[in-house]
């Protein structure tokens, strides 16, 4: 079964192998270049790429808690999860430390963070790290050894690739409302 892609009045022939029109695998053909006349491949590969993800805000943070948090820790930013550990691995119950290093993207809050930091978040086994790569929207504590760390649940958030766009906004926003901020910071009093 052969499908048609048609993009405004040109139709291209997708040989997807039996694939719906709706997949995928038939979203991309490829389709002359502009100004050339001629298609994609012998020069330069092209290609349509798929839409950016779209963004479920239900797994965004709420905007008062991002605001809260980022005026109760000593610092706040976005990051890559660049390697995810367990402190004790072979523990069978109580809490462990989920122990992330992370590449700083973003920061919001906070003294300048170096560009790799290593986060540790609290959990009851087993803990299931979060996978590397993810983004995690964090505000946390700094630790004497340079580390920094949750000081509670609900301060780490994984947020979704296509969610980028709006936490960043709700981190503008409550980096202008607490523009005047100053420690001691409430969630990292010791």
């Amino acid at each position: 079964m052969r499908h048609v892609l048609a993009l405004a009045s040109l139709v291209v022939p997708c040989a997807c192998a039996g694939a719906p029109p709706s997949s995928p695998a038939a979203s991309v053909a490829e389709v002359p270049r502009a100004g050339t006349g001629q298609a994609a491949g012998a020069e330069a590969p092209s290609r349509v790429d798929p839409p950016a993800a779209a963004c479920d805000t239900e797994q965004l943070p709420p905007k008062e808690l991002v605001a809260d948090n980022l005026g109760a820790t000593d610092v706040t930013g976005l990051a890559e999860i660049t390697e995810a550990s367990v402190s004790d691995p072979q523990a069978t119950g109580g809490y462990v430390n989920v122990l992330y290093d992370v590449r700083v993207l973003e920061q919001y809050a906070g003294s300048s963070l170096p560009n790799e930091l290593r986060l540790s978040q609290g959990a009851e086994v087993p803990a299931h790290p979060r996978a590397i790569g993810t983004l995690l929207f964090f505000s946390a504590c700094r630790s004497g050894d340079g580390t920094a760390f949750e000081p509670d649940v609900g301060y780490f958030f994984p947020i979704p690739p296509g969610c980028r766009p709006q936490i960043e906004a709700m981190a503008r926003a409550a980096q202008a409302q607490h523009a005047e901020r100053s420690g001691p910071f409430p969630a990292c009093a010791r």
